[in-house]
Order: C-alpha cells, then sequence, then structure tokens
C-alpha cells in the first residue's frame, strides 16, 4: 500500500513539474491534483499525497505559497538537512521576483553577507515591500519587515554569485535602514557609524528619505566633524 502511494507521489509530482509552475498555493496543487486523479482513474489520496510531498518535494514559502522543488534540490535536501534553508531562501527570492515584491536581506544580515561579520546569524532579516512577521525555518528565525516602497533603492542592492545571488544591501543603505528600523518602526538593533561609509552614496540615498526627516536628523547626530562637511 504504501509503494503504491510512494509511486503515485512520484508520478504527480512528474505531473505537478509539467505544469512549470514553481508556486502554488495548497488549493492549487489540489485542483492540479484533479485533474491527476481523473486521469489516472484512481481515488483521491490528496493528503495522504501532499503529505509525501511535504517531506523533501515541496517547501512553504509565505503567504499560502508552497515552491515546487526541482528533482536536484529535493535530491540536496533529501542527502544533506543542512541545505534546506539555503534552497528555501533561493525559492523564497525566486518567489518575490515572479509576483514583482523587491526584497533584500538588510540590517545585520546585510553585514554578515558582506563578510562584516563572521558568524552565521540566528536571525535573518528581509526587508520588502509587504511583509511584517517573524517565520522559523528550521534553526533560524526570519524577520520579514515592510519598509514604503519609496525607500527601496534597486541601485542599493547589490548581488554575489558566491552567495547564490543573494540579494543584500550596500554599506550606505544598511546605515540608513538601521535608522529607520530604530527611528519609525521602533526596531532594536545595533547601531554604529561605518569607517568605509560612501559619503557621495549617503547623500544621494538620504534624497530617497525625504518624507522621514529624523533620518537625517539622527545621522547627523552620529557623525563627527569631518563627516559632517561630507553632508549636503
Amino acid at each position: 500500500m504504501e509503494d503504491n502511494l510512494n509511486n503515485e507521489t512520484e508520478r504527480f509530482l512528474e505531473y505537478l513539474i509539467e505544469k512549470q509552475k514553481k508556486y502554488l498555493t495548497r488549493n492549487e496543487i489540489s485542483l492540479i491534483y484533479e485533474e491527476f486523479q481523473k486521469l489516472w482513474k484512481q481515488k483521491n489520496n490528496f493528503n495522504k499525497i501532499f503529505d509525501n510531498l511535504r517531506k523533501n518535494k515541496i517547501l512553504f514559502l509565505i503567504d499560502k505559497n508552497w515552491c515546487i522543488l526541482t528533482k536536484e534540490e529535493s535530491l540536496i535536501i533529501k542527502r544533506d538537512k543542512s541545505m534546506y534553508n539555503s534552497i528555501f531562501f533561493q525559492n523564497l527570492f525566486g518567489y518575490f521576483k515572479e509576483v514583482n515584491i523587491r526584497a533584500y536581506f538588510g540590517l545585520a544580515s546585510a553585514e554578515y553577507f558582506k563578510g562584516n561579520s563572521w558568524q552565521s546569524p540566528h536571525t535573518f532579516y528581509i526587508i520588502n515591500e509587504k511583509y511584517h512577521l517573524k517565520k522559523k525555518i528550521k534553526n533560524q528565525t526570519i524577520i520579514f519587515i515592510k519598509f514604503p516602497e519609496g525607500i527601496i533603492i534597486e541601485n542599493a542592492i547589490l548581488h554575489k554569485d558566491s552567495l547564490d545571488a543573494k540579494p543584500f544591501s550596500d554599506n550606505e543603505k544598511t546605515f540608513l535602514d538601521k535608522i529607520y528600523y530604530i527611528e519609525y518602526l521602533k526596531g532594536k538593533i545595533n547601531l554604529f557609524v561605518p569607517d568605509s561609509l560612501n559619503f557621495e552614496k549617503i547623500n544621494l540615498y538620504l534624497s530617497f528619505y525625504k518624507k522621514y526627516p529624523f533620518i537625517r536628523s539622527k545621522l547627523i547626530s552620529l557623525l563627527d566633524e569631518e563627516q559632517l562637511k561630507k553632508i549636503r
């Protein structure tokens, strides 16, 4: 019986992959299963099939959306459970790109991906346009922080192939984002002025924060005399 269920799961997975839809809700997967069921003329085993898929063939992303894993991704997770989070993040940002939600790793997470911090964090911060929530993935916590669209600056987001092209903010945007997070969202995070700040970028980015005057005020309060001369 179990072998039959596993075989059906594999056949249904092939059917799902043929649909070429990477991100689906459970309800959408159920509707596709109804098509599949009619094709194979068998009883409805959807709940059991879905439970089988959850083991290493699909993973939950956000907002009722599941990701259909490729065979390679599924095999990687099956062989090495520690890769789950990495594959989760790749597919999460793939989903954001598909539905046109701008998002990136920010705050302390950006510093980690830039190599400013060597220790892998237990908490990742994802700045985005839609979600404000906390989510647990295996042994790590993800905090989604909703920022206004106007201060998500495309040119301030970096990508590195060595990090599977994970997007993260540059030094200057990370610093201003920290101020916004503390001043306007009452978040708690370490705030210090990096020695390597590019003040040309700071001046450019400040133009996006005109609706938030405390950003400039707080920035000025943190700078020394030489740094203040560089602020326009």
